[in-house]
């Protein structure tokens, strides 16, 4: 998953996209809550 991120990432850059969508089933809440950790992590540093 780690590896897909960086791609994905790296593929926004390239287009110049300041947004993009992330999508995790309801069957992964382990899943959706690192994402919300990371999430919070980011803006309280400062990334938009």
């Amino acid at each position: 998953m780690v590896g897909e991120t960086v791609t994905v990432a790296i593929a926004a850059y390239s287009v110049g996209a300041n947004q993009g969508y992330i999508y995790i089933r309801a069957e992964y809440p382990v899943a959706i809550n690192r994402l919300q950790i990371a999430i919070r992590q980011a803006q309280r540093l400062g990334v938009n």
